[in-house]
Parts: structure tokens; sequence; C-alpha cells
């Protein structure tokens, strides 16, 4: 058997986010202004973690203002929907939210404190609405999807400088295009998106049940009941290379991480014996 041991941090000033002084696995952020003298167990721990060289109260000195910074940051989460989060790197760590603004938050690899947040609001206004349904990046792309059969296709025509993590999108020259995608109009789905490997290929697909009825129509083609649609991607246009209905409602549909033309497909089938649904694996 094997214990792994490790620390949680929590960015955050709020006095809600509860974390014992006794804990010296668990750290919070600290406001020097509301510390208790009846915590007995704070000063302890407070010499503990700067000789390890954790931050106990975020510094606010220009120019990363961090203190302020995160305070914003706060503000934004309890306000804005998240529509998409991840790690960029090890040291950088990214969130997207329904207006447009895009998050950048450095770490410190062996603290794992925050040591920079930065705003960018160049997509503020910019999108269709803030009722976006998925977010996909790649090198030279950022994709926003809707209910609607439309995209922002966001093209960055200058790469960042070797290293720099952080640079805003307008120091990237992004020129922004909406693109018509084909599915059923008049029907509002969930779309999500899926980028391969090498950037140059998105899928667009959607949940559908298996009993799902479509009005007649002599103009109606096989890709408008589609609900797997792959595109090719080059700068600002997109082009429909294939598309299927899938049999069974989908759970997850990507790119393969290995090979960048294959996609993976896990759809809600009925198990053999009629059990109950069960997960099927599609290539």
């Amino acid at each position: 058997m094997v214990t792994i041991l490790g620390d949680v941090h929590f960015w955050t000033l709020r006095d809600d986010v509860i974390v014992k002084d006794a804990d010296f696995g668990a750290f919070r952020y600290q406001d020097k202004n509301t510390v208790s003298k009846e915590r007995v167990y704070y000063e302890d721990k407070r010499k503990y973690l700067e000789a390890r060289g954790v931050i106990m109260t975020p510094k606010n000195s220009r120019p990363a203002k961090l203190r302020d910074s995160l305070k914003e940051f706060e503000e934004l989460v309890s306000r804005e929907r998240v529509v998409w989060e991840g790690w960029q790197s090890h040291l950088l760590y990214k969130l997207i939210f329904a207006s447009g603004i895009i998050v950048m938050m450095t770490v410190n690899p062996s603290t794992g404190d925050l040591t920079r947040i930065v705003f960018d609001k160049f997509l503020v206004g910019k999108l269709l609405s803030e009722h976006l349904a998925n977010v996909v990046m790649t090198k030279h792309h950022l994709l926003f999807s809707y209910n609607e059969c439309r995209l922002s296709v966001v093209h960055l025509t200058r790469s960042p400088p070797e290293g720099h993590f952080q640079e805003r999108l307008s120091t990237m020259d992004p020129k922004i295009h909406t693109c018509e995608v084909a599915g059923p109009s008049g029907r509002r789905f969930e779309r999500k998106l899926s980028a391969n490997l090498s950037g140059d290929m998105v899928v667009v697909w959607w949940q559908t049940s298996e009993d799902e009825v479509y009005p007649w129509s002599p103009l109606a083609k096989d890709r408008d009941r589609a609900n797997i649609l792959v595109y090719s991607l080059e700068g600002t246009s997109m082009d429909l290379v294939c598309y299927c209905r899938t049999e069974m409602a989908p759970l997850s549909v990507s790119f393969s991480k290995v090979q960048p033309n294959v996609l993976l497909t896990v759809e809600q089938g009925f198990g053999k014996e009629g059990g109950g649904d069960s997960p099927q694996l599609c290539v």
C-alpha cells in the first residue's frame, strides 16, 4: 500500500472558508487586520509556513497588486458563470467566464501560492451573447459555441513570445468571425466542442434522444439531423468535413490524444441483458 501526503491551498481571503490553525496541511490566505489574538496556534503556523516560503498574506505592491486582484477574482466568481477552466501549463491556470472575461493565474510550483492574476477583457461585448455553451482552445484559435447553430471563431494571427504565458489577446492580433454550423434550425442544444492535437480540426456535438422526432421538410438534409459535426479549421474559416447521427445519446465526444484524425465517442447504450443503461465506446 502506498500513501501520498499533500497540502491543500485555498486561494481565497473569505472568512467563511474555515481552516483550523492546528491543521498544518491546509492553508488559506489571511488578512492581517482580521486575525484575532485568541488564535493560539496562528503564530506557530505562520512561522512554519514562512519557513517553507509559503505566503500567509498576499502582498499588494505594484505591478501585481495580488491582494486586490484576488478580491476582484472572488467577486467575479460570485456573480458570473465559469464556462471553461483548466491548466495551460504547470504554472498557468486559466478560466473563461460567460461575459468573455479571461482570467490567467500564475502559480509558484514549489509552494502552490499565487504569484499573479491577469484579467483579459478583450472579448467583453464582442461575442454573440453571454449564453455560452462551451469553449475550446488551440494554439492559434479560441472557439465559442452557443445553444444556436453559430460559433464565434477567434483567430490569433500572432503567437506570444516563447515563455510568455500571460499575454493578453490584444497582443496576438486576434480576428473574430461568426460561423454558421449545420444542425436542426430552430432548436436549442448545448453544443459542445473538442479540437484535435494539431488544432486544424474541431468537432461540434450535442446530446439527442433516440426517439427524437424531426418535422418533415423537403429541404432537410442528413447533416441537418446529425448531432456530430467535424470541421476543418484554417484562419477564421471552417469547412464541414463529415457528420453523423449517433444511435444512442452521446456522453462524450473528443479527438484522440495520440492520433489527431481519430474521434472517440462514449454513448449511452443498453446492457446486453436489458438491465439498464451502460456506456458504449465507439472509435
